[in-house]
């Protein structure tokens, strides 16, 4: 591409030329033969330009708001040349230091470099698009933008959730197996948990008299809840999730919640089953550990909003995963037609049945008005079978940490 600078020498070259030939002046005439060579040899040093882009990104397994180290450089092997290099960023990634462009004069033998720090606000996955580059010539008077080849680079960022703290107590199994196994929850069981100081409602038969002794207050055996505990979190990413802005969307909140439950259920020594809702129900299952975590981390951090899987098919699909009497967290900011149908068949299997709303982006057209008209008659539905609704974020932490909800 001529810039405007090239243009305008060009026809300065031409006039010259024309001018020459009809004065015969012979200088005229040589100068323009040398601007017009001149051009020419520039665009050829920049069309033959072998630019090359290597690109680097600390991108291991992330959270939310983790700074990302990235960068990229540009080297080349042929003659020197004007370079500009832009790193294009997906919708939700902020350059928080440094920058993502550079530009200068790229000689042989040498390279720039451009070094940023990326935050992510959301979590998702991400995929950085190739570096945009334009060269021209050392006047700037011809510009050409290049397909250059890079390596690609994506990276998975998870919803923010607390650090995972061991449960106390022994081994326990985390999923759902046939008959009862020991809970790291103190309860009435017969295996020795913990001792506590005494509290007026524990019967005598539970003081420990040697620590009493020891202590010079009333101590208490605590034992093992000799008990099947379960969380299931059915988890919403379907169409009506990527309500509003990318940034705002109640999806991230979604994922957020479901990450807090499984950190809630981990350290209150309970099994974790996940159900995502969205063009299909999927079932997440396994044992704690490592493995599972990242698997479902990575899959709430994957989560984009599609589909409108109801509650009823995924429940009805998914009922051999979920046991009796199992705390059923529901993370929904939009509650379709058909969704209580669902939540009371998990009534009747005796299920404690929680339901989280997100906050929701102000509608911004009919359609989504009509969304959340559906959603309020289903809570208030929900609200009249004793159901326990809360709409506040606060509240997912506060259910997910064990501590209790306050509407």
């Amino acid at each position: 591409m001529i810039t405007g600078r090239g243009l305008t020498l060009l026809g300065a070259s031409v006039i010259a030329l024309s001018m020459g030939a009809a004065l015969n002046h012979l200088v005229l005439a040589v100068l323009g033969t040398a601007g017009l060579a001149w051009m020419l040899a520039a665009v050829r040093s920049v069309s033959t330009a072998g630019v090359t882009v290597t690109r680097t990104a600390s991108t291991a397994f992330l959270q939310e708001d983790t700074p990302i180290e990235a960068g990229f450089a540009l080297s080349t092997t042929s003659g020197h040349q004007r370079v500009e290099a832009r790193q294009p960023l997906p919708q939700g990634l902020v350059v928080t230091e440094g920058q993502e462009r550079v530009k200068g004069v790229l000689e042989p033998d040498a390279s720039l470099e451009a070094a940023f720090t990326i935050t992510v606000p959301v979590p998702g996955l991400f995929h950085l698009p190739p570096v945009q580059v334009r060269t021209s010539d050392p006047f700037r008077l011809i510009e050409e933008d290049l397909d250059v080849e890079a390596s690609p680079l994506s990276f998975t960022v998870t919803p923010r959730r607390e650090a995972p703290r061991e449960p106390q107590g022994r081994p326990r199994y985390t999923t759902p197996r046939p008959g009862e196994y020991i809970s790291s929850n103190a309860g009435t069981g017969s295996e020795f948990y913990s001792i506590r100081e005494y509290q007026p409602s524990d019967p005598l038969r539970l003081v420990n008299w040697k620590a009493t002794a020891q202590k010079r207050d009333l101590m208490v055996n605590e034992y093992h809840d000799e008990r099947v505990t379960q969380t299931v979190a059915i988890i919403d990413h379907r169409e009506r999730t990527g309500f509003g802005a990318f940034v705002d969307a109640p999806i991230h909140e979604v994922a957020r919640g479901a990450a807090l439950t499984y950190e809630g259920s981990f350290q209150g020594g309970d099994s974790f089953t996940g159900l995502l809702l969205g063009d299909a129900p999927h079932l997440l299952q396994g044992d704690a550990g490592r493995a599972f975590t990242n698997r479902v981390m990575t899959a709430l951090a994957e989560m984009e909003p599609s589909g409108a899987c109801p509650i009823q098919l995924a429940v009805r699909e998914s009922l051999h995963a979920i046991q009796q009497g199992a705390k059923v967290v529901v993370l929904s900011p939009l509650l379709y037609e058909d969704d209580k149908e669902g939540i009371m068949t998990l009534l009747a299997r005796e299920c404690s049945v929680t339901v989280i709303v997100p906050s929701l982006p102000e509608p911004i057209n009919e359609e989504q008005r009509e969304w959340a008209r559906v959603h309020e008659e289903n809570v208030k539905t929900l609200r009249g079978m004793n159901v326990h609704v809360v709409e506040t974020p606060l509240g997912v932490l506060q259910h997910a940490m064990g501590e209790g909800i306050r509407v």
